[in-house]
């Protein structure tokens, strides 16, 4: 079974949490929520990733990690895929790539009360130099309980899964050798990022 560690972030300490990944579910946001089941192994905390095609491409996400309905926690995340792939079919597209996540996280009932103001950024080498890609902000993505609700109307257990769930909002991807990702608690002043070459 794939497996995935993470570091939660409490208030005053952190824990270490390993996710034994039964199931890898993507949430497309546009015009309403889309609810695609891919493979588990393509989740990865990596900072490398194998370039099988010349349209790869990175998008801006949050993650979900479950443990069980009780246990959910919420970091960043990249959907890297191959766009060109997608036009044909979106599925074959993403498993072309996995899906980045950071390496810690915090508990969702620790941010909830103010996940509109949470902020998500990414940016990507470009033209030799780094650069801001995307901006956003938690009230431009579906929330965790309403991208929750939908993944319950096609998954019976909700135990150790990956929810990745793209903004409401149309991204440019970018093709870039290094990305990076980021959120950011304006209330606690803490962030996580996490960065990935494409080699």
């Amino acid at each position: 079974m794939h497996r995935v560690n993470i570091t939660v972030d409490l208030i005053k300490s952190e824990r270490d949490v390993e996710i034994a990944v039964s199931g890898l579910v993507m949430i497309n946001a546009s015009p309403r929520l889309e609810v695609h089941q891919l493979q588990p192994y393509l989740v990865t905390t990596s900072n490398y990733v194998k370039m099988i095609s010349e349209t790869h491409a990175a998008e801006l996400a949050y993650a979900m990690l479950l443990k069980d309905e009780g246990e959910i926690y919420i970091t960043v995340a990249g959907d890297h895929s191959d766009k060109e792939a997608e036009k044909c079919s979106l599925i074959a597209g993403e498993h072309m790539y996995p899906k980045i996540i950071a390496r810690r996280a915090w508990r969702l009932r620790d941010i909830e009360s103010r996940w509109r103001d949470i902020e998500f950024r990414s940016w990507a080498e470009v033209g030799g130099s780094k650069k801001l890609i995307e901006e956003l902000r938690g009230s431009e993505f579906p929330g965790p309980r309403d991208a929750l609700n939908v993944v319950k109307d096609v998954m019976n257990d909700l135990r150790n899964i990956v929810i990745v769930v793209k903004p409401m909002v149309n991204q440019v991807p970018v093709t870039s050798t290094y990305n990076e990702i980021g959120i950011h608690d304006p209330v606690s002043g803490k962030s996580i990022n996490h960065y990935y070459w494409v080699e």
